[in-house]
């Protein structure tokens, strides 16, 4: 499931920049990847949670674009 959403994804809003990357957050089976065009850099993280996809994306300006601090960002979101 997880791949077919990132897949769509990148149809929609464009190729991948990088390599996905598959982890787990929390015990659950997740992917993160990055999007970039001329303007903007979004990093993206897709979390399968108890039969539930979550889809988290942060849109940065490329002048501005960090990963270290999205990677910061999405690792400080748990699950309650």
């Amino acid at each position: 499931m997880i791949t077919l959403v990132q897949n769509r994804i990148m149809e929609q809003v464009g190729t991948a920049t990088n390599q996905v990357q598959t982890l787990e957050v929390e015990g659950n089976a997740a992917q993160e990847f990055t999007i970039k065009d001329a303007t903007e850099t979004i990093q993206f993280r897709l979390i399968l949670h108890q039969k539930r996809l979550l889809v988290l994306g942060v849109s940065q300006p490329n002048a501005t674009a960090s990963a270290q601090i999205v990677t910061a960002f999405f690792n400080s979101l748990t699950f309650l």
